[in-house]
């Protein structure tokens, strides 16, 4: 008797321990997933905080404690959302789009966080694939997701900064495809559209830049230029339209002028034509369309504001008394 008493009291501590354990991970779970909410903050607050040059929200990339790794993997996994217990145990991640499949990030269509009204602008600069993400993991909140369209607007404020009226092209182009049924390889087809539409609007127009980002690793990525980390920028040019060479031309005298000034930072120029390519990439339309490739997956928002910072002084010095 006395040995099976033993038994069911041995089975209730068993009990009590489980449902304490399960209490605490649960309780957890909850006060992280609030202070998170809380704290929300998104795309464009963020991108506010950067053009302000005070944001603090970056944090530097340090070792993360133990108690911080516990502390990260519980307070991501959503109940109402099991896979993403597995994206934090085994590092897997839901593709929400092709250009999402190297970063893993999801990245999200953004408004312009500090829209300014310019009159006969310049410079046109847009972003075929708007979804394209950059790393986030030293952003202190997860909700932040950093892509090209955060890097087209970086590049459009340090320019209007330089007296060159800029502006940037806010049309959702993920939305345009899904209302037309095109598939992801028609995105030129849809950003054409508006960059006919933005001529059309603004014949002052004179110089157009397409931002994307490339899907390279980060030790081909990035480069470190008196201390500062920079993301490499490649240029692309397409050899399917008669005027290519005037595009060729002009891209490779901006090319030249950046690496001058920040040497390493460019990856240098590519052309892509004939069969598997592109091979026009709206450049067709005008002289001055450049394909801008800044940075790639890994690269963090720091690195490509620092590279837009760098691109835009280049581009004022090289362009700025031809306005």
């Amino acid at each position: 008797m006395t040995k099976h008493l033993k038994k069911r009291k041995k089975r209730h501590f068993i009990k009590k321990l489980f449902f304490f354990f399960f209490f605490f991970f649960f309780f957890f779970t909850f006060s992280f997933s609030t202070l998170k909410k809380i704290r929300n903050q998104s795309n464009e607050s963020f991108l506010r905080e950067l053009l302000n040059d005070s944001n603090p929200f970056i944090e530097k990339e340090e070792p993360k404690s133990l108690f911080r790794k516990v502390t990260s993997f519980f307070s991501e996994i959503d109940f109402n959302h099991p896979v993403s217990l597995i994206e934090h145990f085994f590092h897997y991640k839901e593709k929400t789009s092709a250009s999402d499949e190297e970063s893993g990030t999801m990245s999200v269509y953004m408004k312009d966080p500090s829209p300014t009204i310019v009159d006969s602008p310049k410079v046109y600069i847009y972003n075929t694939h708007q979804l394209e993400g950059y790393n986030n993991e030293n952003i202190k909140d997860p909700n932040v997701t950093p892509n090209v369209m955060m890097a087209s607007y970086v590049l459009k404020e340090v320019l209007l900064k330089k007296n060159i009226p800029s502006i940037v092209e806010e049309g959702n182009i993920t939305e345009f495809l899904k209302t037309n049924h095109w598939d992801y390889n028609s995105s030129y087809e849809a950003s054409r559209y508006y960059l006919k539409d933005a001529m059309e609007k603004n014949p002052s127009l004179e110089y157009f830049i397409d931002v994307h980002r490339d899907s390279i690793k980060k030790e081909q990525s990035s480069v470190s230029i008196n201390g500062v980390s920079y993301a490499k920028v490649l240029f692309v040019i397409g050899t399917d339209y008669e005027t290519y060479q005037e595009n060729l031309e002009f891209t490779k005298e901006l090319e030249q002028a950046l690496k001058e000034k920040y040497p390493g930072i460019s990856r240098g120029i590519i052309t892509h034509g004939g069969r598997g390519y592109n091979g026009v990439y709206n450049q067709d339309l005008n002289s001055h369309v450049i394909l801008l490739e800044c940075g790639g997956y890994e690269n963090t928002m720091d690195e490509v504001y620092h590279t837009m910072t760098a691109f835009a002084e280049v581009f004022s010095s090289l362009v700025g008394g031809k306005l």
